[in-house]
């Protein structure tokens, strides 16, 4: 992803990460460049870095999450 925007938002429990991590997509959704890029949001509490990349594990996310996008490759 070079040149991709990346957020990493971290706190415990009840600290409202989700809240901010929300209105941090919602707000690259108006923003001029919105066109080009969609925000994704994605836990990564059940990644594994000892078996599986964190770029596969996202792909893999995405295709799960989203099975249209397969369509796309």
């Amino acid at each position: 992803m070079p040149g991709g925007l990346r957020l990493v938002i971290l706190g415990r429990a009840g600290y409202e990460k989700s809240v901010l991590a929300i209105k941090f997509a919602l707000d690259l959704l108006v923003a001029p460049a919105a066109l080009a890029r969609v925000p994704v949001i994605f836990g990564i509490g059940s990644w594994d870095s000892t078996t599986t990349t964190l770029r596969d594990f996202l792909v893999d996310r995405l295709l799960r999450d989203h099975p249209h996008l397969a369509r796309c490759q």
